[in-house]
């Protein structure tokens, strides 16, 4: 594996210059003719005020007494993210609401730095402690207090040593909900996410240890191997798990072997082919501009292109309603990320995401403020976890999730 992941980085640099859509269609793509705009650029703050103040409102109906949301400490992080800094009619409510979440949340302290209540279960990884961590030392970089800094760089330092590391294995440079079991897309993009805005407190001059900016460096580039090996692109995934289809080219999968949009499953003995997906195709997005990988990098531009066949909000690509609102928050992270206001679908007509997304939520709030999918898989018909999502996810769109450090440039 170790031969292999060397050779997948060569061939990666290589492979930077290839026109996916030429590979997709099989011929090279055309410069497009200017398109007009689907409207002049819209005062996203004001546009997202009201539907945001809707929101925590309803969230501050929501939170037991305990300083919980769902009675679990991610998704009491989601929770705080969502109402953070949010005009209310009561702001010393909102900040007490906050105050006492924290709380929450922080009592799960493991003595490794994990976050997580891990006295829920015996088995270690059912209690989700790398996927606790994640967003637990998110909201901490988020709410930015003085006294949290010595548990975000033991959470931080968690997270950076659960990464599997036997070059043997599938899994090597990946994350999973815990260090035993399998690594996973979704887990690991929120590891990322992480330590991507936490990236400073392994850097000077926050850091004395003149070792730790290259072990996290090599940690990311650890990560762009198990990313290369959820990716449908035969160029340089060579598992025979992936995907042939035009449909699938540059998307990406749950993990390697497993996609969550299920397989084409074969009927004549051949092998099945996994079905990307539009969220875990923007989680792998968002990873890989976290890891720096160029823009012209061949597995970038690969993603860029699916996304840009399947550009929608109206379903997960591949999944339909399943996992509807986790698909806009990492949608909205991912284009960010990347850089842009604008995406070209695939007949070249820009859509300016941001107007698109706030409009959207718009449609879908409920009358009390919250949202909820209408499809229960992942949760999501819970209204405390969809609703940090669209909250999260307007924020973003927006340019209002703002963290106090620079994350990692």
């Amino acid at each position: 594996m170790l031969t292999l992941r060397i050779v997948i980085l060569t061939i990666a640099a290589v492979l930077s210059t290839v026109d996916i859509h030429a590979m997709r269609t099989g011929t090279a793509e055309k410069p497009q003719a200017p398109q007009p705009r689907q409207g002049a650029a819209l005062d996203h703050a004001e546009q997202v005020a009201p539907m945001l103040k809707q929101g925590a409102e309803f969230m501050l109906t929501r939170q037991t007494d305990d300083g919980a949301w769902g009675r679990h400490p991610a998704l009491t992080g989601l929770a705080i993210m969502a109402i953070h800094n949010v005009e209310v009619a009561d702001l010393a409510k909102r900040d007490q609401a906050i105050a006492q979440a924290m709380e929450y949340m922080l009592s799960f302290i493991q003595d490794d730095g994990a976050i997580f209540p891990a006295e829920r279960s015996r088995k270690e990884s059912a209690n989700y402690p790398n996927y606790t961590t994640a967003i637990a030392l998110i909201t901490m970089a988020l709410v930015n207090r003085p006294g949290d800094e010595a548990q975000m760089r033991a959470a931080r330092r968690y997270l950076q040593t659960s990464q599997f590391n036997d070059p043997d294995k599938v899994d090597f440079g990946g994350i999973g909900y815990g260090r035993t079991g399998r690594a996973d897309l979704s887990n690991g993009s929120w590891a990322a996410e992480a330590l991507y805005v936490t990236d400073y407190l392994d850097r000077e001059p926050f850091s004395g240890d003149t070792s730790a900016a290259a072990r996290i460096d090599k940690m990311w580039q650890d990560m762009t191997v198990f990313l290369t090996q959820c990716q449908n692109l035969p160029e340089l995934n060579i598992q025979p798990y992936v995907s042939l289809q035009a449909s699938d080219r540059g998307g990406f999968i749950y993990r390697p072997f497993e996609s969550k949009a299920g397989d084409h499953s074969a009927t004549d003995g051949a092998k099945s082919e996994l079905i990307s997906s539009g969220s875990m195709t923007y989680a792998g997005l968002k990873t890989m501009i976290y890891a720096r990988l160029d823009r012209n990098d061949v597995r970038v531009k690969g993603a860029i292109d699916y996304l840009r066949h399947n550009y929608t909000l109206k379903e997960n690509p591949g999944m339909g309603q399943q996992g509807r609102y986790y698909y806009l928050h990492t949608m909205a992270k991912a284009l960010d990320a990347y850089g842009v206001d604008a995406l070209a679908d695939a007949d070249g007509v820009r859509h300016h995401w941001r107007n698109d997304i706030i409009a959207e939520l718009r449609s879908l709030q409920h009358d009390d403020g919250s949202w909820a999918n209408t499809n229960g898989r992942f949760w999501e018909s819970v209204p405390e976890l969809a609703t940090p999502y669209a909250m999260i996810c307007l924020k973003v769109s927006a340019g209002q999730l703002k963290f106090a450090r620079t994350p990692r440039g």
